[in-house]
């Protein structure tokens, strides 16, 4: 009996596979859609967990295990990223747009995206205007496509054009 046995698991080895078997990465991207979904709320952890049907403890390990980072901090990343086309992309005031990422209170949230980012959401905006207005600066507007077809023998055709026209010279 214990050899046919044998033989049995030996060709049906899924069933006789007792070995815990990890969750697919679908399980870990499956939750990291239900924090994109969620962004603008305040998800709990064992909301994560729930949504992925797994213990608070397991769920954070498996988590971790595939992001490198745990879920709570994963989903911070993924506010100040919205936060970054926020400010990129509105004029909308640092307490609207923490409100609209799920995080009530602007200074909270101020910290967090100065501590994740490195600089301060108004810092962020201000550097990004300035960037902005140096790509629409009167001196780059006037610089012509490097990749024109009649500019393509020289990198500095756009800067020497530029000069040519100057009314200095």
């Amino acid at each position: 009996m214990s050899f046919y046995h044998f033989l049995s698991s030996m060709i049906y080895t899924e069933q006789f596979n007792w070995e815990k078997k990890e969750p697919s990465t679908d399980t870990v991207e499956s939750v990291i859609n239900f924090m994109q979904d969620n962004i603008e709320k305040i998800v709990t952890l064992k909301e994560m967990a729930d949504h992925s049907q797994m213990s608070v403890t397991y769920f954070c390990k498996i988590f971790k295990k595939k992001t490198g980072h745990t879920p709570m901090e994963y989903f911070n990343y993924l506010k100040i990223q919205k936060a970054c086309q926020y400010l990129s992309f509105t004029a909308m005031s640092v307490k609207e747009l923490a409100f609209r990422i799920g995080i009530h209170d602007q200074y909270y949230f101020s910290r967090m995206f100065s501590r994740l980012m490195g600089t301060s959401p108004s810092d962020y905006r201000k550097r990004l205007s300035e960037s902005n207005n140096l790509v629409n600066s009167p001196i780059a507007a006037n610089m012509e496509d490097p990749s024109d077809s009649h500019q393509k023998n020289s990198a500095y055709q756009p800067m020497i054009a530029k000069l040519k026209r100057s009314p200095q010279s």
